[in-house]
């Protein structure tokens, strides 16, 4: 039996952090989910608004997945400056590696620790496929 070619297509899916809508205490937010199944090829952040106040937050998954797994700090984040994903599901040591979205851990969560914020709007989108 041979293989049948197949082309995905690629796929961005946004979720937006905002400040005036979630608020920014100390925590954990839910942002939304990703289809289960998705293959994250890569992931930025891009700041609307920086940040303001605050001491560290971190993107990844609940469901008691890698709560830093798609970035580990984007505090220091700018307006307009894009940073690459940076957690070990969508990074290791420099290496882009791809992640297969689970049922379980489906949704993405920003942790927000020691200092809340009290202003800033930062869009994260997820770039893969899905295959099934």
């Amino acid at each position: 039996m041979s293989a049948k070619g197949w082309s995905p297509d690629l796929q961005a899916i946004k979720l937006t952090y905002d400040y005036a809508i979630h608020g920014g205490a100390v925590g954990t937010i839910a942002l939304g989910n990703l289809p289960d199944g998705f293959v994250v090829n890569h992931c930025y952040a891009i700041a609307e608004t920086a940040l303001t106040g605050g001491g560290t937050m971190v993107v990844g998954e609940d469901g008691g997945g890698d709560a830093d797994g798609y970035f580990t700090d984007i505090d220091a984040i700018t307006t307009s400056a894009a940073v690459k994903g940076s957690g070990a599901l969508v990074n290791s040591t420099g290496d882009e590696v791809f992640h297969v979205v689970a049922a379980a851990k489906d949704g993405v969560q920003i942790t927000i620790a020691s200092t809340g914020y009290t202003a800033g709007k930062v869009h994260f989108v997820f770039i893969g496929s899905q295959p099934y």
